[in-house]
């Protein structure tokens, strides 16, 4: 694993842990989100509207990058958006 998927993927976990809308209470998810060579789904995290807003607003701030719905659909898992998101050029 590459240190800008590691990085991004901290910066992603983090933001979902602080959000004071998102909940993770399922111990196997928790467990998912802490170890990097493990995956999970935004839909298992069970964002809604707001709370994929927060997370979009926290990572744009954090990358300067421009993300929308729409990119949240299509790297649907934590790893996943990572991936996109290490990629990018600083």
């Amino acid at each position: 694993m590459d240190d800008g998927f590691l990085a991004a993927r901290a910066s992603i976990v983090g933001a979902l842990m602080d959000n004071p809308v998102v909940a993770v209470t399922d111990a196997d998810v928790l467990a998912r989100l802490a170890d990097p060579a493990r995956d999970c789904t935004f839909e298992e995290l069970e964002l809604d509207s707001l709370s994929r807003m927060e997370l979009i607003v926290h990572l744009q701030d954090e990358f300067g990058i421009e993300l929308d719905d729409l990119e949240m659909d299509e790297y649907s898992s934590v790893n996943a958006l990572a991936r996109f998101l290490g990629s990018r050029p600083a």
